[in-house]
């Protein structure tokens, strides 16, 4: 899993770090796919504080905003797909970003 700073667009960012914990993304793909989800499709707020890119083998599985703080949209949350418009009912903290 890959951490970026998230700049003022979506698109940019510089590399923070990598976390290699398998334990740990597993864990956090787990509860995602489990988690309870809110459309953000028509709401006004914040652009996510980080970027994260979880891989398998090179190949991009999930592209996420991340919250330093957990969020209220609809559900509580950190983890935002803004693709698919949809907040995460998940407040898991990434080990790295403090």
């Amino acid at each position: 899993m890959e951490n970026y700073v998230n700049k003022n667009t979506y698109a940019e960012g510089i590399h923070l770090s990598t976390i290699n914990d398998q334990a740990f993304i597993i864990g956090l793909i787990e509860k995602l796919e489990d988690a309870e989800q809110s459309s953000t499709a028509t709401m006004d707020f914040q652009d996510p504080d980080y970027k994260i890119i979880i891989k398998d083998n090179q190949k991009i599985i999930n592209d996420l905003g991340y919250y330093e703080g957990a969020i209220k949209l609809g559900v509580e949350g950190r983890y935002l797909n803004q693709e698919e418009e949809r907040l995460y009912a998940v407040t898991v903290k990434l080990p790295l970003v403090q």
